[in-house]
């Protein structure tokens, strides 16, 4: 790669012979043969970076995602099931209630019966498909990008 030719490698050997003296700290193109070496240290560590920083983010959502599920049942789920429960227990085998799972992509829902009737439990995680972004002009006429999320009470809405 060299610009004179005089200075260029002339066979494969040669450049066999040249990483192998590199690895040793020895020869006439260390220098060389060090910096494309570092360089590709260098790209190597960076992607490495990059993966180990999704699979950061990965493992906060699924620790999020977890958090909900657990919330869902122990907060919602398991008091209307202990109430359907006692329900049935005092009110008599002509009318009673149940509680189903129903899965929804993703989404935690179950549905109370009771008489024909039924009451459907929702719970929605809120993903990126929920933040609305547009483009807008803001008061000085510069386009900018406007990004809502939900949010309740002026808090971050999470589900």
């Amino acid at each position: 790669m060299a610009k004179r030719p005089s200075a260029r490698f002339k066979t494969w050997d040669e450049v066999r012979q040249e990483l192998i003296n590199s690895s040793q700290n020895v020869g006439d193109h260390r220098s060389a043969i060090d910096n494309i070496l570092k360089k590709k240290i260098s790209r190597d560590l960076k992607a490495e970076e990059a993966l180990s920083e999704q699979q950061v983010k990965e493992k906060e959502l699924k620790r999020k995602n977890d958090i909900f599920d657990f919330q869902f049942k122990n907060e919602i789920i398991q008091p209307i099931n202990e109430f359907v429960d006692n329900f049935n227990k005092v009110s008599g085998a002509d009318s009673a209630m149940s509680i189903s799972k129903v899965s929804d992509m993703g989404d935690l829902t179950s549905d109370i019966r009771f008489d024909r009737k039924a009451v459907n439990i929702w719970l929605h995680k809120i993903n990126d498909s929920d933040v609305l972004s547009r483009d807008a002009d803001d008061m000085w006429g510069e386009r900018r990008l406007h990004v809502t999320k939900p949010t309740l009470n002026g808090k971050p809405v999470l589900a």
